[in-house]
């Protein structure tokens, strides 16, 4: 019967350290994905500048384009000159270009900016996954000892012959009782 008792500790005690090693393993999982996440996030907001450069120079030559025409429509027209109608919407041209082009800069920097944010909320889902995953190894240890130490069926008859001292422990706290010429002993445990 002690037999049984033993193996049914034993079995609890594998079955704590089986549930520790398999809850590491899933945190270490939600680590690894949110690296691959923050990495994204991150090329996500390389591509957003690249992306924003393009739309700036592609924005610039047309808008170069614009008033390149508008300057040779004036002076066709004879509207060109200092102060006159046709130099004054050129101005406001290139004045509306360059708000355009500012406006477009603001935009893709914002958007890049937000994904490097998202990178770093994904870098920190990481580092909280990693501690969890050490915590859970931790706790998955306290576990194995707690399940041995609540056992009331492991003593010391069932190991040494029947000296008759029994190992009483409460969870987690591993109190145990010991026969009183031990009590002051620093040799005992």
């Amino acid at each position: 019967m002690a037999g049984m008792a033993v193996a049914s500790v034993i079995i609890s005690a594998v079955s704590a350290a089986a549930q520790a090693a398999n809850n590491y393993k899933n945190m270490q999982t939600q680590a690894q994905a949110a690296d691959a996440n923050a990495k994204i996030a991150e090329n996500n907001a390389r591509l957003k500048l690249i992306e924003g450069n393009y739309a700036q120079d592609r924005k610039l030559q047309q808008g170069k384009e614009f008033i390149s025409r508008q300057y040779v429509g004036n002076l066709q027209s004879g509207a060109a000159g200092a102060g006159t109608t046709g130099d004054r919407a050129v101005a406001k041209s290139a004045y509306n270009l360059e708000n355009d082009l500012n406006l477009l800069s603001y935009n893709y920097s914002t958007q890049a900016i937000d994904f490097l944010n998202q990178s770093k909320m994904y870098k920190y889902e990481s580092d909280v996954a990693k501690a969890n995953a050490v915590n859970t190894l931790l706790m998955g240890g306290l576990n194995v000892g707690n399940s041995i130490a609540s056992s009331k069926t492991l003593n010391r008859d069932n190991f040494n012959g029947g000296s008759g001292t029994t190992f009483q422990a409460s969870p987690m706290t591993q109190e145990f009782s010991r026969p009183a010429y031990a009590r002051n002993s620093k040799l005992w445990l």
